[in-house]
């Protein structure tokens, strides 16, 4: 055998047949019968009849397994990802990790074998397959904090105080109704830079928003 230290010699009664591909599998690799030890004359045929001592040359070959990333809207930060593994790689191989893959809003949860998430992949050892992995995300929340600006909210009024990029679709600012300042017209939302701010779709990160007044 091929890779192995020692022969194994079987028996078997002079005039019988045996199959000499029932004696050696390995998971991961691709089992080739050959008559010498330089492996040119290979044995296709693998059930053979016995009628004196036979000596049969074993060639293991690894079998190549692909591997596809499915990202789920994510993406690769500067990073080319192996595509395909080895019995022999597998305890080698890097599992990109979320340093290795980006989406705007989520934070990255690993690497799963199956859509729905049960089965979480860390290693490629003891896998002998095609295998698809799946990138599991989790939606990070972000705070709002509101410069009143010495406004205060109208009535009993509770601001939401967080979003995340999913709400920021259909989240509405409070209106001019929902603050006041004596004396002053409310002018709208604006972030540190004097930029006016009138959605929060698209966006991400920790939110300041300070009230603009006119008098």
């Amino acid at each position: 055998l091929s890779n192995q230290t020692e022969n194994e010699i079987t028996d078997i009664e002079s005039g019988s047949s045996i199959n000499i591909a029932d004696k050696v599998k390995l998971d991961g690799y691709n089992v080739k019968f050959y008559e010498d030890a330089n492996y040119s004359k290979q044995i296709t045929d693998t059930e053979i009849v016995i009628n004196s001592d036979v000596t049969v040359y074993v060639k293991l070959e690894a079998i190549t397994y692909s591997i596809t990333y499915k990202l789920n809207d994510g993406r690769w930060n500067n990073y080319s990802a192996n595509t395909y593994y080895t019995v022999e790689t597998a305890n080698i191989l890097y599992i990109p990790g979320a340093d290795c893959i980006l989406r705007d809003g989520y934070t990255f949860e690993g690497w799963y074998k199956d859509a729905d998430y049960t089965e979480k992949i860390t290693s490629l050892v003891g896998l002998f397959e095609d295998i698809t992995l799946y990138a599991k995300w989790e939606v990070i929340n972000y705070s709002i904090e509101y410069k009143l600006n010495e406004g205060t909210w109208a009535d009993t009024f509770i601001p939401i105080e967080s979003y995340t990029i999913e709400s920021a679709v259909d989240f509405r600012l409070p209106s001019s109704d929902k603050i006041i300042r004596e004396g002053f017209v409310f002018e709208g939302w604006y972030d540190n830079t004097g930029y006016a701010i009138d959605s929060l779709d698209g966006r991400t990160g920790d939110l300041t928003l300070y009230a603009k007044w006119r008098d």
